[in-house]
């Protein structure tokens, strides 16, 4: 796989770190320790945090300024970390979907901005 990161994308974020994981796994909807786990992690963020606190997260602020410095308005695209945090805040609850995307949540729901993508995924948007 070749990844390559726009240019522009470079200059407005120059220490922009990219990880990769590839992982064999089984998908399934009814993972319920993890569903339990992801449970456990949107009652600590509502217990830990308060809406304004969002703005405070450094991952938060450096992907606010990365949309600033590409042109996007910040408060109108969202992170995916702050979405799901505002949602849990709301009281909006969190969706449970299948084991891959719930494990993914409960990491955005923490302190530092991941996103995933399946290979199809970020083929295409790396390309």
């Amino acid at each position: 796989m070749h990844i390559t990161i726009d240019p522009a994308v470079k200059a407005a974020c120059p220490i922009l770190v990219l990880g990769i994981l590839e992982a064999d796994v089984v998908n399934s909807v009814d993972a319920v320790a993890l569903g339990a786990e992801l449970d456990a992690c949107a009652e600590a963020v509502k217990r830990d945090m308060a809406i304004e606190d969002i703005a405070r997260l450094p991952a938060v602020q450096a992907l606010r300024r990365a949309y600033r410095a590409l042109g996007k308005d910040p408060t109108r695209y969202r992170g995916s970390q702050e979405a799901l945090i505002r949602r849990i805040l709301r009281g909006l609850g969190l969706y449970h979907i299948n084991s891959v995307v719930d494990l993914m949540n409960s990491c955005r729901s923490r302190a530092a901005s991941r996103s995933a993508f399946t290979i199809a995924t970020a083929s295409r948007a790396t390309t």
